[in-house]
């Protein structure tokens, strides 16, 4: 019985996840098709190269720190450092890119030259409903 506890418990924080990137998936393909386009330029598009020291797994950061840099419509210049990393480089410094951004937040933003942020949600996605799908078949599933 204990088992069958965690099994939902477990099904029902990944139905959580999954709930929450289709959320952020989207809100990022509104922004993607519904957002102010204008050119920009990437600024930073390097390996953090961080040392990581945590007791389970020391090592090296090796993601991909990405800053680009667009005016508004209205003329305001615009830096954003997108929350999500890559650990694969789609964007090179000083690339000129095609922005998106929402004009009553333009630091809410996206490269449309990049499909990386839209792959990590749509990744989370599946991922989650691997898990629980298996949770469930786990708890449904004929035998001993």
């Amino acid at each position: 019985m204990a088992r069958m506890g965690w099994l939902v418990l477990l099904t029902a924080a990944f139905a959580s996840l999954a709930v929450f990137e289709v959320r952020n998936l989207r809100a990022l393909l509104r922004l993607r098709r519904n957002g102010t386009r204008v050119p920009g330029t990437v600024v930073s598009a390097e390996r953090s190269n961080r040392v990581v020291r945590t007791s389970e797994r020391p090592g090296v950061d090796k993601t991909i720190d990405i800053a680009f840099r667009f005016e508004t419509v209205d003329g305001r210049a615009v830096e954003v450092r997108p929350k999500i990393k890559s650990a694969v480089r789609t964007v090179h410094t000083g690339q000129h890119v095609t922005v998106a951004y929402d004009p009553a937040n333009p630091e809410y933003a996206d490269i449309l030259d990049s499909k990386g942020a839209v792959w990590l949600h749509a990744g989370a996605i599946a991922f989650s409903v691997v898990v629980c799908a298996s949770c469930v078949w786990t708890v449904v599933r004929p035998g001993p």
